[in-house]
């Protein structure tokens, strides 16, 4: 008897010998009123109110004073804020610079400490004026114009940063920032965050060695704690 032999490869399991059938009749009408149905493209619709409707008065510079040897400006403005200013040739078409005002965290109650010590996070996740963070990005686009708010333990203040063709909406962009937008949805985002930023810390043998010492060194006060999953909810 003639043994005939199996070609070598892959070897056909009895699900794929089985011939593919034919799609349904109820199949093939969905995938036919899919193609048939109209589908709008999608529109980006930009804002096209301003940040800031009514600006409010310019201020002016009440006194200078150069330290040449610095390379240093100095300037009291008419609201009594003292300005250091220091050109550079770092980096060309930029401006930079931080507001600084004492207080911070130390002026607020142990119930408030965990707000105060969040707030600058807020409200950059809450937006300006009436546009919330994305409708705030889709105004400023092709501009690089930056304010981020900070709250530290001794002092408050804001960080700016100002590209090319970026100078004009840094006076409509700072104004707003004195009357925060309150955006629940960003809120419930950033909490979720902080609880899963909390749950996985002490996963980690590097950071839960870091939380320890911190705890040691600081007798585990209440404004040195680490994130902790309670720490959200206050």
């Amino acid at each position: 008897m003639e043994r005939r032999s199996q070609p070598r490869g892959r070897r056909i399991g009895p699900a794929e010998a089985r011939p593919r059938r034919a799609l349904g009749g109820r199949a093939c009408r969905r995938r036919e009123e899919a193609g048939a149905a109209a589908v709008a493209a999608y529109v980006d619709d930009a804002p096209d109110a301003v940040l800031l409707a009514d600006p409010p008065p310019a201020g002016s510079i009440a006194a200078e004073k150069a330290i040449p040897e610095a390379g240093i400006t100095e300037w009291t403005l008419s609201n009594g804020a003292r300005v250091v200013l220091h050109p550079t040739t770092f980096k060309q078409d930029e401006v930079y610079f931080r507001a600084i005002s004492p207080g911070g965290a130390s002026l607020v109650p142990d119930a408030d400490y965990v707000a105060a010590a969040t707030a600058g996070q807020v409200v950059s996740a809450g937006g300006l004026g009436g546009f919330d963070a994305v409708a705030l990005d889709k105004v400023l686009a092709g501009k690089v114009a930056t304010v981020l708010p900070f709250f530290e333990e001794s002092f408050e203040g804001w960080r700016v940063e100002l590209g090319p063709r970026s100078r004009d909406p840094l006076a409509a962009r700072l104004p707003p920032v004195t009357k925060p937008r309150a955006d629940a949805t960003a809120f419930g985002v950033m909490i979720e965050q902080v609880k899963s930023l909390a749950a996985n810390r002490r996963s980690d043998p590097d950071t839960l060695f870091e939380d320890t010492v911190s705890a040691i060194v600081w007798q585990n006060h209440f404004r040195k704690r680490r994130c902790r999953p309670s720490s959200s909810r206050t």
